[in-house]
């Protein structure tokens, strides 16, 4: 572990441009190492989550959880008046092992309301709290208000804590399958799709493959503050969040325990688990990337170890993208490594988790478009000793199989 009293100087430079003008507020007999973080927008199922909390497990130490109940300008009166609501009902009713704090925020600016900035204010409020009580190795979990979570939840948060291996962590997740059929389909062909993209960037070997699921996030408080903290974005908060920690290998998944995030459509943000199932609902189905796009992202990575002696004919498999830049980048990587292993290090600073995405989608436009999931699924499985599946359900199942499995060596 590091220097206490480091982190705490390194916490308090990020204090001073922290969001909050709330403070989180404990009795002298509480003294809370794990805060739970809640942004909440009109969620109807908002005590479902809190006392899918409350029935983990029995734990012997505190848990508190902050609910950041978040309406902007142009949020409709109706909303305005549940949050209140809500906030009242949440200090009036008492819970066994939680303690719950309802922070109500209105009339935020619409050009920077969102998850992303309701996610923060409770994150930067959690941060606070454990520099005031000097405490670096406190814990931020984020949950959102629509998903609820195993009974071992709770005890998994502390492991993680106790052991302080990694600076954060990614809990395994399951969505829900509702009942009706086409949200149910809708929602397996997105799951399907965000396993495939992990699972191919495993089996191609990219360093960064990981999922960020905004209600699976986990992190150190001074580890949160090394990092500059939550964004604000409106939407892929988590995702720029997560890669913070796998772009220095600080990051872990952590699959003990499971969070069942909700399949409810939304159109409250461009992409993610709601605007997906929103689509496939209105006529759009679910596609995903091409393996023949893996298959010349893997030959680039393999390239990378030989443009430090200048050898570029791994550029070809760019097909044209970004390459400019990326020959700019090589060569400032290049000019401040010592050897060929800092220089792949260095470089995928820059071609990290982001790069690949826009890569990924630059030859979907250009050179190998999507493909329907379980094609996808047909096509990787061999590869990863998985059976050929008829149907996009029974190839969901296998995935989660394997990263449970795999997830537990």
């Amino acid at each position: 572990m590091n220097e206490p009293s480091k982190l705490l100087k390194n916490m308090r430079r990020y204090y001073k441009r922290s969001l909050p003008k709330h403070t989180l507020s404990v009795t002298e007999d509480q003294d809370p190492t794990i805060i739970v973080v809640i942004p909440a927008y009109h969620e109807l199922q908002l005590f479902r989550t809190i006392h899918s909390l409350d029935k983990n497990n029995s734990v012997d130490f505190e848990v508190h959880v902050i609910v950041v109940l978040n309406s902007t300008e142009s949020s409709p009166t109706s909303v305005v008046n549940i949050h209140r609501k809500q906030s009242n009902d949440l200090k009036r009713e008492s819970f066994q092992q939680i303690t719950v704090h309802p922070i109500l925020i209105e009339s935020t600016p619409d050009k920077i309301g969102g998850v992303g900035f309701a996610r923060k204010y409770g994150m930067d409020i959690a941060h606070n709290y454990f520099l005031e009580a000097g405490t670096p190795y406190g814990l931020i979990a984020c949950l959102d208000g629509d998903c609820t979570v195993s009974i071992n939840y709770l005890e998994e948060l502390r492991r993680f804590q106790q052991q302080a291996t990694f600076h954060a962590g990614h809990f395994y997740f399951e969505h829900e399958f509702p009942s009706d059929k086409r949200n149910r389909k809708a929602i397996i062909e997105y799951e399907l799709h965000l396993r495939l993209m992990y699972q191919n960037l495993r089996y191609i070997g990219h360093p960064q493959a990981f999922h960020a699921v905004g209600s699976c996030l986990v992190v150190f408080a001074w580890a949160y503050a090394a990092q500059g903290g939550m964004n604000t974005r409106q939407a892929g908060e988590d995702f720029y969040f997560i890669h913070k920690f796998t772009k220095i290998g600080r990051a872990t998944s952590l699959n003990m325990a499971t969070v069942y995030p909700s399949a409810r459509q939304s159109d409250r943000v461009p992409f993610g688990t709601g605007a997906a199932i929103n689509k496939f609902l209105r006529g759009q189905n679910q596609m995903t990337y091409n393996f023949k796009s893996y298959q010349a992202l893997a030959h680039f990575l393999a390239a990378i170890p030989g443009f430090y002696t200048e050898n570029y004919n791994g550029l070809n498999y760019l097909y044209g993208f970004k390459e400019i830049e990326i020959k700019k980048r090589i060569e400032e990587a290049r000019n401040n490594s010592t050897d060929g292993h800092s220089f792949g290090k260095r470089f995928l600073q820059f071609f990290d988790a982001f790069q690949v995405i826009k890569f990924l989608h630059y030859l979907r436009d250009r050179k190998y478009p999507d493909v329907a999931p379980l094609e996808a699924y047909n096509t990787l499985s061999p590869l990863i000793q998985l059976p050929r599946m008829g149907c996009s359900e029974d190839a969901l199942i296998e995935l989660r199989k394997l990263e449970k499995s795999v997830l537990a060596e």
